[in-house]
């Protein structure tokens, strides 16, 4: 005679109230992120600009952006470039009909002398770069 152990039926047995109830998964957050920020006349790149970098989950029943998940302040090198690293992180989520939560992001630009900016994603990419209006003087 053939005995179960006992870890198999235990796992037999949770293993559909975890599938319905949600799990803790690891996953990608945003994807690395590189660009410039420019002077829309000249083309002149924009030392010092501050760009935030805002994550918003998407719940995939309602498909717009819900709660902010996380929140990056950058500021451009004398190049005007600037990085985001890329985010992973375990999140509890449900499966739905519909299907699992994603997430977009946006850029808002800004700089002393120039009108603020807000980019978001295009697909699934940000753009890459922001050309900003100078303030009337």
């Amino acid at each position: 005679m053939h005995v179960v152990p006992r870890w198999v039926i235990r796992v037999a047995l949770l293993a559909p109230v975890v599938a319905s109830s949600g799990c803790l998964l690891p996953v990608s957050v945003s994807d690395a992120h590189d660009g410039f920020v420019r002077d829309i006349a000249t083309g002149a790149p924009i030392a010092g600009a501050r760009v935030v970098h805002e994550v918003f989950r998407v719940e995939p029943t309602t498909d717009a952006p819900g709660a902010r998940h996380k929140r990056t302040d950058l500021a451009t090198d004398d190049a005007g470039r600037y990085s985001i690293d890329s985010d992973r992180d375990w999140l509890f989520v449900w499966p739905t009909r519909a299907g699992w939560p994603r997430f977009t992001a946006r850029l808002t630009v800004d700089a002393p002398g120039y009108q603020a900016l807000v980019l978001r994603m295009q697909g699934d990419r940000l753009p890459s770069e922001a050309l900003l209006e100078p303030t009337s003087r």
